[in-house]
């Protein structure tokens, strides 16, 4: 159907998220869900349109009757379909083919159920009981457990987490935070607590299991598998959003005042961009206010609500009478569509804040004690090596030892490689590895390696260089890199010829010996040497035997031919 879909002009039909299912469930207690049979196939096609899925078969030709998958339209379309024939029905949403009917109690229920199957019936749709559930307590509905006191995340997918083990490659890692984020809603501030981990998945990052990476798996795992069952949300009731930011994330709580107690209906957050975490403090916190709003907007639209902050400027910054930068303002332009009122609370109150700093201290890098050089070290480290290998060779290299001495006495004049001393002023020494500026310079032994790696993909010269330049230095690193990649056969092969040069284009001569052509051929076997000299204008040509092949002896063979026919010159 690749080609068909080209020419499908698809209707635009929203899906429901499991929030807003989730939204109708409250005051519920007693639960059923029925499974659609054959799904899409259940769906007829017009007759003018079913030419559309014809496909060729060793038996001849085709075509569908119903609504195949591969049409692009199709999930949109179902859900449509789906949903306009239950309408009519209280009680009752679905996700494409999963159905679920809910009610306060089980006559409420089963009045509900009974409408919705005398729907099915009458529409010819047609359910698997192998997969329907009634009058359940307790059901499971994408991933989410649903009773009659809140919303709690699938028993499966907590023991997955709970029974994981460290990660051991980057691929299990990602594999790991996709399980962590299916339960993200019922934990506090995940992204902030999930950064550690998360900068193993990042491109050109080396993967290195630390204990900060350790505390945070523990972590995630202790506060997964111990969630609190969220509450269903209210149309009536106060409602209250706190929101916060850390420097590397936002999180946000949604709570609502249900009796006297205050209920949490939903987490969120998420990491903030290499962009947003250059925002000032507080930048990031109004951020997070305005971003806080528009994910829990199903709930926050059309009500008035309270925006709960530890940061006190904020209060100030969203009344009505400011004047923030223009950033800020397109913020509160953004939070314009709703009625909210923003409330300061110290932070020892504010549960959003105390959450966004559950990170272990050794990620705080602005404490005095953050080793800035060392930072500098492992982001010049070329892949493939580490710190300890470069400075274990650069302490045996004597070309290095001597340039270690030159830079701890400043006596340069002792320096027998000229490279360095053009460059004194830019070289430091950490432990026994050498800087220039922010690029280590690496020892004898190692750098055929570490061309190696740069040309890895067979880069061309100019990446190769490029690719040097910004982590590793040393003298006439450059030429090397690029008699490393003249000299690669995998280049030479697949590289493109050197096209060449156009000829360049001359007026014809109009006498003889105005234009002429000499070419040595030898030495021949027999130790003499051919001179051979061409008119252009004539083709005429002489030859001339010669016994040696220095410049005089070709100058007087010249003189001798041009003589014989009259020098033109």
């Amino acid at each position: 159907m690749r080609r068909a879909n080209e020419c499908i002009i698809r209707e635009r039909q929203p899906i429901p998220t499991v929030e807003e299912v989730l939204h109708d469930l409250n005051g519920s207690t007693v639960f059923s869900r029925l499974d659609l049979k054959w799904g899409f196939n259940q769906i007829l096609l017009r007759e003018e349109d079913r030419h559309v899925t014809t496909f060729s078969t060793h038996k001849g030709l085709f075509r569908y009757r119903r609504l195949m998958f591969g049409i692009t339209s199709a999930p949109e379309k179902y859900q449509q379909i789906v949903r306009d024939v239950l309408k009519s029905c209280k009680g009752v949403a679905n996700i494409a083919d999963d159905v679920i009917v809910h009610g306060r109690d089980t006559s409420e229920h089963d009045e509900r159920l009974y409408a919705v199957l005398d729907r099915l019936k009458e529409v010819g749709l047609t359910a698997n009981p192998e997969k329907c559930q009634f009058r359940m307590s307790k059901l499971m509905f994408f991933g989410h457990e649903l009773t009659a006191k809140g919303v709690d995340p699938s028993e499966e997918k907590i023991a997955a987490i709970r029974e994981a083990e460290a990660p051991k490659t980057v691929g299990e890692v990602r594999s790991f935070l996709g399980l962590v984020h299916y339960v993200a809603k019922f934990v506090p501030d995940l992204a902030t607590m999930a950064e550690p981990l998360q900068k193993l998945t990042r491109k050109g990052v080396e993967f290195k299991w630390s204990s900060e990476q350790q505390k945070s798996f523990e972590k995630l795992k202790e506060l997964i598998t111990s969630t609190e069952t969220l509450a269903y949300f209210r149309p009536t009731g106060k409602i209250c959003i706190v929101a916060d930011a850390s420097p590397v994330g936002l999180g946000a709580v949604l709570l609502q005042l249900q009796g006297e107690r205050w209920r949490v209906i939903a987490y969120a957050s998420r990491q903030l961009s290499e962009v947003e975490r250059r925002y000032s403090q507080t930048e990031k916190e109004a951020l997070a206010l305005v971003w806080a709003c528009e994910r829990f907007h199903l709930y926050m639209f059309g009500r008035e609500f309270e925006l709960e902050t530890d940061h006190r400027p904020l209060e100030h910054i969203y009344a009505t009478k400011s004047k923030p930068s223009f950033r800020v303002e397109r913020w509160v332009l953004r939070l314009q569509a709703y009625l909210y009122k923003v409330v300061y609370r110290p932070g020892k109150t504010n549960i959003a804040d105390a959450l966004s700093r559950l990170n272990s201290k050794s990620n705080d890098k602005s404490s005095e004690n953050y080793d800035y050089v060392r930072s500098v070290v492992e982001a010049s480290t070329p892949v493939s090596l580490t710190p300890r290998e470069i400075e274990r060779a650069s302490g045996e290299d004597p070309e290095l030892r001597q340039v270690r001495k030159c830079i701890q006495t400043g006596q340069w004049d002792e320096c027998q490689v000229m490279s360095y001393r053009h460059v004194k002023t830019e070289l430091s020494i950490y432990g026994q590895l050498i800087l220039r500026g922010t690029r280590i310079v690496i020892p004898q032994v190692l750098r055929k390696t570490v061309v190696q790696l740069a040309h890895e993909g067979h880069q061309g010269i100019q990446k190769t260089k490029n690719r040097l330049r910004t982590k590793v230095w040393w003298p006439k690193m450059e030429a090397d890199a690029e008699a490393v990649c003249k000299r690669c056969h995998g280049c030479q092969v697949v590289s493109e010829q050197t096209p060449p040069e156009p000829m360049a284009r001359v007026m014809p001569p109009t006498g003889a010996w105005q234009a002429c052509g000499a070419d040595l051929l030898g030495p021949l076997p027999t130790g003499e040497t051919v001179l051979v000299v061409v008119d252009y204008y004539s083709r005429f040509y002489e030859i001339a035997i010669m016994k040696s092949t220095s410049s005089q002896k070709v100058i007087e063979a010249l003189e001798v031919i041009f003589a014989r026919f009259g020098n033109p010159c």
